[in-house]
């Protein structure tokens, strides 16, 4: 099956993690347990992923101009921007950092603030998104080359083997990923003037 992504059960992964820690039993950790080092695994893996610009966290929002006129709620699971695309004219918008310039129908420019998304004329908002929560019966949004990535990540967090090393990872990612919620396809000007 070509195209196909198949997704990773957790049942999968906490079955992975059971026999790789010798507790086929169910003695030494709980499912709840379980269960909270694979959903903080995803959350730090969905941060590199956003990072990497992984096709796995590509997501999409139409939003008519009636919307983004007053300032239309971004997705819960926005993360980070990759681009915002008029629906009039098929190209892409520039950030601008003034509501007011963006809410014309003429500009070509969009603002973001607050977790709002202004412009003048109905946009396609193409981001990076964050990938849910899992429970027990669900699988996990990503394709299935990556269970050993998360079994492996998760029993890291599950036994605090790598505590220093995942704090540092995630005050890294944080630096990386808070500039890139705001602005996409930014157009610098020129550094200097002869």
């Amino acid at each position: 099956m070509h195209g196909v992504i198949v997704m990773i059960p957790v049942s999968e992964v906490i079955a992975e993690i059971r026999e790789a820690e010798n507790d086929i039993d169910e003695v030494k950790y709980s499912d709840y347990d379980l269960l909270s080092a694979i959903n903080k695994t995803i959350r730090l893996m969905s941060n590199q992923l956003a990072l990497m610009n992984s096709p796995f966290t590509e997501g999409s929002v139409d939003y008519p101009a009636s919307d983004v006129l007053v300032g239309a709620d971004l997705p819960d699971d926005y993360m980070t921007l990759r681009k915002v695309v008029s629906s009039e004219t098929g190209y892409n918008m520039s950030p601008t950092n003034n509501t007011i310039v963006a809410t014309k129908s003429y500009s070509g420019r969009y603002f973001i603030s607050n977790n709002k998304l202004y412009a003048g004329t109905g946009v396609q908002l193409l981001y990076r998104r964050s990938l849910p929560k899992v429970g027990i019966a669900d699988s996990i949004d990503v394709p299935d080359f990556l269970l050993d990535f998360i079994t492996s990540i998760s029993r890291l967090v599950l036994t605090n083997a790598a505590k220093d090393v995942l704090t540092e990872q995630i005050a890294n990612l944080a630096k990386l990923i808070i500039p890139q919620r705001k602005y996409g396809n930014v157009k610098l000007g020129m550094q200097f003037r002869v």
